[in-house]
């Protein structure tokens, strides 16, 4: 029997935002036992138990507090994850799919016995290596994260290689579920009364929209569009307390007082969502419930937002916007951008009471699927396209064309091509420069890759001179990757690519890169083609 096991070890919404992979995985391996490995503390989930065999809950609680411990060395840790490890079984799985990047999943993917590894491992020699394309990418993009063309649940499907459907993420609700959400709106008198549900929290203060704004968007709604449902764990009570001092018309306080189950049966029978980018989010997304999200601080919608067409994103216009990864910000200007009267007609466009709006230091995004592949963009819903919507597109072709996407299962999709098509005009000068830059990665890209070919048929003292060239070329390449973001993920992947390499043998090694420059190459002519037109 083939054995699968996927590494999740993200937070709540990344774990939802798996399930469309393995459902894709089942689909495409029938008869293989699929293992999803969590993090302890996110163990709840309630992803439907169908699309996975075994649920592995990682104890990261407990290793924390021994890597905590300053009185103790590190090998009770180590001990206490060798043995984890060891009770996977002694069968090597025959693919090892890790979805995160950090160095705990790195060396935990590393120490699993596995036929095939996908994404971030650890050498023996603790040098960090990724396998797969579309993992690559992942990392890549990580720091250029404002021009990012793919959401995560396209590319957390890419990288198992399953090709994508359209049902969309899912989260199990069980009939008891069902049965507390309708004791919760009898009791209250709620019963077959339309509800707006509204989550004011998120991971961290950066993603949160004022809980005063919310309660200034809840008075601004009219009564018969909605009740208005607050919801969200214990951590939000404080939130709803500041929301509840500010709230002039009837608010029912659900915070708190729900499971994640009993969340999504809510959820369910709401109308909207309105919420920050969070796991709650992806659950109403899951349970069927339109999301108006609204974005701030570290958040790319184009990457974590509400999976799905027909959902609304509200995005700051801010150039510092989203926060690049590792920053701090001391101003939080985007969690103010948008006014709650702009919100508010936000909100009636979402439910289909009034067309799109057009507001005030912010963008309003609607989701809708793209290219033959299916992937879900974000593309305006009023107004202009940018230049970065044009390079988003563009780029998202040139990665689709280039790595292997598999063959999407089914449904329609619209192209986004006309929407962009125009949208060089609005900023020449800065496409210039795209295009400046994109020619020097393509003229870099192939001396490099011509002189690596060479390295295996010229003397010793020769390949040390064409290996300072090709190093040099290396590195004017990142240079422009960091002056001109557009060209930043296509010579961060080559950075990662090339350090992945794994083989000792010169002419082994000469091949690879030259491989990786001659792909760099293609995608920098590709990626200029596009931003043409």
């Amino acid at each position: 029997m083939r054995r699968i096991l996927v590494l999740q070890l993200s937070r709540m919404g990344d774990i939802l935002m798996t399930g469309p992979l393995l459902r894709g995985l089942r689909r495409e391996h029938p008869s293989a036992e699929i293992s999803l490995m969590v993090m302890d503390s996110f163990s709840t989930t309630p992803l439907p138990p169908r699309l996975f065999d075994h649920l592995v809950s990682f104890p990261l609680e407990n290793l924390a507090r021994l890597l905590a411990d300053q009185s103790a060395d590190w090998a009770p840790a180590l001990a206490h994850l060798r043995e984890f490890v060891d009770g996977l079984g002694s069968v090597p799985f025959d693919f090892v799919l890790n979805l995160s990047h950090t160095d705990t999943s790195g060396l935990i993917a590393s120490l699993i016995p596995a036929k095939r590894h996908v994404g971030f491992t650890l050498r023996a020699n603790r040098s960090g290596a990724i396998d797969g394309g579309w993992m690559t990418y992942v990392r890549a993009a990580a720091r250029s994260r404002e021009l990012m063309s793919f959401h995560l649940v396209d590319l957390f499907s890419w990288a198992g290689g399953v090709g994508r459907d359209d049902a969309g993420l899912e989260v199990d609700i069980t009939p008891a579920d069902h049965q507390w959400a309708e004791r919760f709106l009898v009791t209250r008198g709620l019963e077959g009364r339309p509800l707006i549900a509204m989550m004011l929290g998120a991971s961290t203060e950066a993603k949160r929209w004022p809980a005063e704004r919310f309660a200034e968007l809840a008075n601004a709604l009219a009564p018969h569009l909605g009740e208005i449902i607050l919801v969200g764990g214990s951590g939000e009570q404080a939130l709803s307390s500041t929301f509840l001092a500010r709230a002039t018309r009837r608010v029912f306080d659900c915070t708190g007082a729900a499971s994640l189950g009993e969340l999504a049966a809510l959820l369910h029978r709401s109308r909207l969502l309105v919420t920050n980018d969070t796991g709650p989010m992806h659950v109403a997304v899951a349970a069927g419930t339109r999301v108006v999200d609204i974005s701030s601080g570290p958040v790319s919608a184009y990457e974590t937002g509400p999976y799905g067409p027909e959902h609304v994103v509200v995005e700051p216009e801010l150039a510092c916007y989203p926060c690049p990864v590792g920053s701090e910000c001391n101003h939080f200007a985007c969690r103010s951008a948008l006014s709650a009267q702009d919100a508010a007609a936000v909100v009636l466009f979402a439910l289909g009471e009034r067309p799109a709006p057009v507001v005030t230091n912010a963008r309003v995004l609607q989701g809708r699927r793209c290219s033959p592949s299916g992937r879900i963009e974000f593309v305006p819903a009023t107004g202009g396209a940018t230049l970065n919507d044009l390079i988003r597109v563009a780029t998202g072709r040139v990665w689709e064309r280039t790595l292997d996407t598999p063959v999407r299962v089914a449904g329609d999709c619209v192209s986004a091509d006309a929407d962009v098509a125009l949208a060089g005009a609005s900023d020449p000068v800065r496409l210039a420069a795209i295009q400046t830059a994109l020619a020097e990665v393509v003229r870099e890209s192939q001396a490099a890759a011509k002189e690596v070919g060479t390295l295996t048929r010229v003397s010793p003292v020769k390949q040390r001179a064409i290996s300072l060239s090709v190093q040099g070329r290396f590195e004017r390449l990142l240079a422009l990757g960091e002056v001109e973001r557009a060209v930043h993920a296509l010579v961060t992947f080559l950075r990662y690519e090339i350090g992945s390499i794994d083989a000792s043998d010169l002419a082994v090694v000469a091949r690879l890169q030259a491989a990786a420059y001659e792909a760099t190459s293609v995608r920098g002519k590709l990626l200029a083609e596009g931003l043409a037109g």
